[in-house]
């Protein structure tokens, strides 16, 4: 027999999802709720829900009150059940086997979520495509869209840098393949035609360089990208055009805005596309 303790068992969830039923001796319950959490994940993608704002809000509020359920339920548990007979798992090692696969499990559904679930949220850093994206921004990004539809004028798109081990940067779509691209003083030129920009901030030119550009051809299964804060971005004026294969996803909202305090006025947004 073991003395099973209720703020135990319901505060070991925090270690790792499960763990709170593994202790009071209900494994299958822990197993339920491993795959009901990879479950929610894969419906989040596969529907589709996550690229709509009050969607995204909606599953994150499901998952909190699962949790939070979890959580009670097995405090009650353990409080109706003072005393338990110790099962063949209820040992030190298998607890900490259990945290260790769950953070293996989280891990995996981080890294294949792209891929297996179409979609990956970023934090933006830096200020580079301001004001369309600010530091601060979380962003929700498609990683299914550019292997069923080809980039387009104005997309924001999440690239991998090249050379840049894993590096990805968030710029917006400005040449096609194909494309001859141009900047004369601050005026983006492509195929001989000034470009409206409405989404472009300016601030003091660091060099003639960022103010003046070119020209250049776009190359075929390349995309000429530049950041919104023309002045401060590093972009294919620096980089080189962006091979198709390089592409991760295109931005579809922003969700939330933190920077030292919640930005209230910056979400959620689902993101327009000024096809420009």
């Amino acid at each position: 027999m073991r003395q099973l303790g209720p703020i135990r068992a319901a505060l070991s969830n925090l270690v790792g999802f499960g763990l709170g039923y593994v202790y009071v001796g209900r494994i299958k319950l822990a197993l339920f709720l491993v795959v009901g959490i990879v479950g929610l994940v894969a419906l989040a993608g596969w529907s589709r829900l996550v690229f709509h704002p009050i969607g995204l809000y909606g599953l994150v509020f499901v998952a909190a009150c699962i949790g939070l359920f979890v959580m009670i339920h097995c405090g009650l548990i353990a409080a109706r059940n003072r005393t338990a007979d110790a099962r063949s798992y209820n040992v030190w090692w298998f607890y900490l086997l259990w945290v260790v696969a769950s953070w293996l499990v989280s891990d995996v559904i981080t890294w294949s979520r792209p891929v297996l679930f179409g979609f990956e949220p970023f934090n933006i850093p830096a200020v580079s495509m301001a004001p369309t994206l600010q530091k601060g921004d979380y962003i929700m990004a498609d990683t299914w869209y550019y292997d069923q539809t080809d980039p387009a004028y104005g997309d924001l798109a999440v690239f991998n840098v090249p050379g840049g081990a894993g590096i990805k940067y968030v710029k917006r779509v400005i040449g096609l393949p194909g494309d001859q691209i141009e900047i004369r003083n601050d005026v983006l030129i492509r195929n001989g035609q000034d470009i409206d920009e409405p989404y472009v901030q300016l601030a003091n030119p660091q060099s003639e360089r960022i103010s003046n550009f070119g020209p250049v051809t776009v190359p075929s299964g390349n995309y000429f990208m530049l950041g919104d804060n023309r002045h401060m971005s590093k972009d294919s004026r620096y980089i080189g055009p962006i091979d198709q294969s390089l592409l991760h996803g295109r931005v579809v909202h922003r969700w939330f805005a933190f920077d030292g305090l919640i930005l209230w006025d910056r979400f959620p947004e689902k993101l327009e596309y000024s096809g420009q």
